[in-house]
């Protein structure tokens, strides 16, 4: 009779168990991971660089745990090599193989023109992480919050005009940036009086620049830009013509002379009293740039730069339009969000202007290379709230 009675106890003790478990909530199901997928340049002419726009970009989602709206943040990088039928090649990976959400990057314009068409016929958001000069009407999927090319140079000749230059010799690589940057220059400064005098475009692999320099014409200044390695080569050499502290020389965007912190300490003194236009400065003096430096400084136990400084405020675009979102990564949603957004970024408010509104508008400086108790720094001497050519986002403009 006992042994019944406890026999009879235990199979209510199970009964009772599983219809609690069968009423019990059902575990949480994991939200899947919205992935980024990040075409950078690890190699190539522009190799220096691609590090750089990685540690600024992962700033950005490392304040925020690599999580927004409870969904995981997935960044997948992949290699444009500085060639636009490689970053092509790799966009087509992420998009089609790793099933990425949004594309971002790289800083080769070329890349990012191929890309462009692509990632608007897929209907993938495609956030550039630099200026460039795709005209964005035709692509409604790509989002452009640091302007074009023209954009970004323009205030430098601006800046030429009001320090009394009247005549300006441009040297630049045959490239397309190279153009482009240039076009921003040259229709502030003539459009104010100046005259262009001379013109004289490189090829990508010169390391000899005396036949350019010996041509030099007499002129109030040089506009320039030169990235990566040959940037210091070209200060060097113009130094020993004899045109370094004679002749003016202004990067008309952040040439090799400027930036990236290793060029700076192989040129030395020769760098010291370089002017740039420039979109930051870590001078700059509000507290989202405080904010940003005591962030890098946190993570990475360094000051960062311009690079830096682009990428955490192009991440800082796909964070905001994603936490308007609430996490959903449809197209249409997101497209919604950046057309919308106003954010403050290290360099100044960044807002998209209304033609078209997948085009931002932010302040412009000029800076001037100096070294303090060892340190680099690019020292503002002068701003402006907006750049001169805000809004076009064609060039010219019709």
């Amino acid at each position: 009779m006992k042994k019944r009675m406890l026999m009879l106890l235990i199979a209510v003790v199970v009964v009772t168990s599983l219809v609690i478990a069968g009423c019990a909530a059902p575990a949480p199901v994991e939200k899947s991971p919205i992935k980024i997928g990040f075409v950078t340049d690890y190699t190539g002419f522009l190799a220096i660089y691609g590090p750089k726009w990685v540690a600024g970009f992962d700033l950005a989602f490392k304040e925020i745990g690599w999580e927004i709206a409870g969904r995981k943040i997935e960044v997948i990088y992949e290699d444009g090599a500085t060639d636009e039928t490689i970053g092509l090649e790799k966009a087509k990976k992420l998009v089609e193989g790793d099933e990425v959400d949004i594309l971002y990057g790289p800083v080769h314009s070329s890349t990012v023109n191929a890309i462009a068409p692509y990632a608007t016929n897929m209907k993938i958001p495609y956030v550039l992480c630099l200026d460039n000069e795709v005209v964005l009407e035709k692509y409604e999927y790509v989002f452009n919050p640091l302007g074009t090319l023209q954009q970004h140079s323009s205030h430098s000749g601006t800046y030429a005009y009001e320090q009394g230059w009247r005549t300006a010799s441009i040297i630049t690589l045959d490239m397309l940036e190279g153009h482009l940057f240039m076009e921003g220059f040259k229709t502030m400064f003539e459009g104010a009086g100046g005259t262009i005098v001379q013109e004289q475009y490189t090829d990508m692999a010169t390391v000899d620049f005396g036949p350019y320099l010996a041509n030099l014409k007499d002129v109030d200044v040089v506009a320039a830009w030169y990235p990566g390695p040959a940037g210091p080569t070209f200060v060097k050499q113009y130094n020993e013509y004899g045109f370094l502290g004679r002749v003016p020389l202004l990067s008309v965007v952040p040439s090799g002379w400027i930036v990236p912190v290793e060029f700076l300490e192989e040129l030395g003194d020769l760098s010291v009293g370089l002017q740039s236009a420039i979109i930051y400065s870590n001078e700059i003096d509000t507290p989202a740039n405080k904010a940003f430096i005591e962030s890098s400084l946190k993570y990475y136990d360094k000051m960062p730069y311009w690079e830096e400084a682009v990428a955490y405020a192009s991440a800082s675009v796909i964070i905001e339009a994603l936490k308007a979102t609430g996490g959903d990564t449809d197209p249409e949603k997101i497209r919604e969000a950046i057309e919308t957004m106003e954010i403050e970024t290290p360099f100044g408010s960044l807002r998209f202007v209304d033609r078209p509104a997948r085009f931002a508008a932010y302040p412009g400086y000029i800076v001037e290379v100096d070294r303090v108790n060892g340190e680099w720094i690019h020292r503002i001497v002068a701003e402006y709230d907006t750049h001169p050519l805000d809004g076009i986002a064609e060039y010219p403009p019709k």
